[in-house]
């Protein structure tokens, strides 16, 4: 039987708080990341809470100041410190998150994280909820050390659009479904079949609900996606 497709989201969408802003957060107190990176990211932030930039914008500060933070750093020392910091992160996982992908591999799904963030980190979150695939930022190593470059482009505009792009031909699409909650995700979602909004923000919610899209928040998506696979089921039976 061929695989569908799920593409989940992490940060805001099987989360809460922002994984990647506390992680340079935490490498900044351990002393790892220069406080510039850190003034940075966090001006950076501020700017974008308060409408002064894009989501977009506010995205390609944060990985290319996470490549210039890391730049020169051996890669072991700061997969330690990801380990270390994820299991006080731990805990922002919803519960429901790890409910919601066990439901979708009941159900034939392959659930893919496809998220923006840095990979350290939610590549941990991944594994932590049994999702067996991930696409996200990554920064560049030659023999073990950062040389500050990110080799990857889903942080930039249709980032998370090409990565679909690519898995199409790998997936029985006609079930396709994706998870997200910001407009980054919006791309992604307009590309599958049955789109979740979950835990939106208020700019995603209102597209969702004009285009007709699953809403849905970390205490309704179980019996939600039920909902959403049962009716698949009986249209296309």
């Amino acid at each position: 039987m061929t695989s569908k497709l799920a593409l989940l989201d992490f940060e805001g969408t099987l989360s809460t708080g922002s994984i990647s802003v506390e992680f340079i957060m935490y490498l900044n107190r351990e002393r790892v990341l220069q406080s510039e990176i850190a003034r940075r990211v966090l001006d950076a932030k501020w700017k974008k809470d308060e409408g002064r930039v894009s989501n977009e914008e506010w995205i390609k500060t944060l990985i290319e100041s996470w490549g210039d933070g890391v730049k020169g750093r051996n890669s072991r020392e700061i997969s330690e410190h990801a380990s270390k910091f994820f299991r006080e992160f731990s805990p922002k996982i919803y519960s429901s998150s790890y409910d919601l992908v066990s439901f979708l591999k009941a159900m034939h799904y392959h659930p893919i994280t496809v998220s923006a963030s840095i990979y350290e980190v939610v590549a941990l979150g991944a594994k932590a909820l049994g999702v067996p695939e991930i696409y996200c930022s990554v920064a560049e190593t030659i023999n073990g050390v950062y040389t500050g470059r990110i080799e990857t482009d889903i942080h930039l505009p249709n980032g998370k659009t090409r990565v679909f792009s690519g898995l199409v031909r790998r997936f029985d699409m006609r079930d396709s479904m994706a998870f997200g909650d910001s407009m980054s995700d919006h791309g992604m979602l307009e590309m599958v079949e049955k789109p979740v909004a979950l835990n939106p923000v208020e700019e995603l919610r209102a597209i969702a609900e004009r285009r007709k899209w699953t809403v849905l928040n970390n205490k309704t998506v179980l019996e939600g996606v039920r909902r959403v696979v049962k009716e698949r089921r009986r249209i296309y039976s």
